[in-house]
């Protein structure tokens, strides 16, 4: 899990970061930003300097560079492609790209690692437990990223509204952030109850609008995605303490 958190973080930070949904379209139909490859390439000199790599550790951060610049040009690839087909905010899988590779750098890391059980680092990677790496990654994650795939997935199903949404300023973007990491340090915290009043104060600001179906169904799509996600991630916290 550790070194899923570790590919896939760059990525996420770099392509999608602290924005809003219009400037991580931007991002991605824009050229090739050299800046963002700086940041990844940054961080794996981090990872390089902080655990102490021994000579065949220097193989498991070249790793790294090589694949997350690979999954940072295939997941730029792919919105375009998406966005090109009439998907503005691209396919939800398509946002799970971070993970594929993350997924790839873990199971050759391992691969690598096991017949003479090498170890890439001088003394085992050891976070005491996984929460703390885990709460910075849902920070970022639950950000930019989520936002994303939430839209994504309610645009499968309610395009006109998600389009209709995009074209006008609201708070709406703001309240999906906040309602994730709300719910995100109440579940991690222990409080599951304290959800439910998320979900009730966010249904009581567009209790007016329930009456058209297409609404509803548009909200609670969004809501679902939106607050699973947040779940998701704060039981993963939970469990790594």
């Amino acid at each position: 899990m550790a070194l899923v958190l570790l590919a896939a973080l760059p990525i996420l930070l770099t392509e999608y970061g602290f924005q809003s949904r219009a400037g991580i379209i931007e991002g991605f139909t824009a050229k090739w930003r050299p800046t963002r490859t700086l940041v990844r390439f940054a961080f794996w000199f981090l990872v390089l300097f902080a655990f102490g790599l021994q000579p065949l550790g220097y193989l498991l951060v070249g790793l790294g560079v090589v694949l997350n610049e690979l999954g940072a040009v295939v997941l730029r690839r792919r919105v375009r492609i998406d966005v090109e087909k009439g998907r503005p905010h691209a396919l939800p899988h398509t946002h799970m790209i971070p993970f594929v590779i993350g997924i790839l750098f873990f199971a050759i890391s391992f691969i690598l690692g096991q017949p003479n059980r090498v170890q890439f680092v001088a003394e085992p990677i050891q976070f005491g437990s996984l929460a703390p790496p885990l709460i910075i990654f849902s920070v970022i994650a639950l950000w930019g990223w989520a936002t994303m795939v939430t839209v994504s997935v309610v645009d499968l199903v309610r395009p006109g509204q998600v389009r209709e949404d995009s074209d006008r300023v609201g708070a709406g973007e703001v309240i999906g952030v906040l309602e994730r990491m709300v719910t995100f340090v109440l579940v991690a915290s222990g409080a599951f109850t304290a959800v439910g009043f998320v979900m009730a104060a966010k249904a009581a600001a567009r209790f007016p609008l329930f009456k058209e179906k297409a609404f509803a169904e548009y909200f609670l799509i969004g809501t679902l995605t939106s607050v699973g996600l947040a779940l998701l991630l704060a039981l993963l916290v939970v469990a790594g303490l």
